[in-house]
């Protein structure tokens, strides 16, 4: 933060994270995955809670997940291709995290051109949500 980060991501639940972000006013997005995990992360403030691996457990589980934890708002990250992130923001999530997906082989091979058309597909897709 001190380097002018404008927000925080963990990559599993970590309340004492969360409650630094809340402290500063800076908006968390909190790993989670079981039901437990995403009921911590909301009740301890995350602002977004960011489901991972979300391509291994499915779009169903971001809509299973919105029954009984409807408040929290959902980012789905971690293997989905862009081909599939439709499905995951159909079924309540309110952003997909690209990652290494959006990535490729841009640091091996420096293709720019690649990243960029990856990139503007992606935004296409899922504009950036942040607080």
């Amino acid at each position: 933060m001190a380097a002018g980060a404008s927000f925080l991501v963990t990559p599993a639940l970590a309340p004492d994270v969360i409650g630094y972000a809340n402290d500063r006013g800076v908006p968390v997005y909190a790993g989670a995955l079981t039901p437990t995990e995403v009921w911590d992360a909301h009740r301890a403030g995350a602002t977004f809670i960011k489901v991972v691996p979300a391509g291994s457990v499915g779009p169903g589980y971001i809509a299973a997940l919105r029954r009984p934890f409807p408040e929290p708002s959902y980012v789905a990250v971690g293997g989905i291709p862009l081909g599939r992130a439709r499905e995951y923001l159909d079924a309540g999530a309110v952003a997909v995290g690209a990652g290494a997906r959006l990535v490729g082989d841009a640091l091996a091979t420096g293709d720019m051109d690649g990243l960029r058309e990856r990139a503007l597909a992606w935004a296409a897709l899922c504009p950036p949500v942040h607080p």
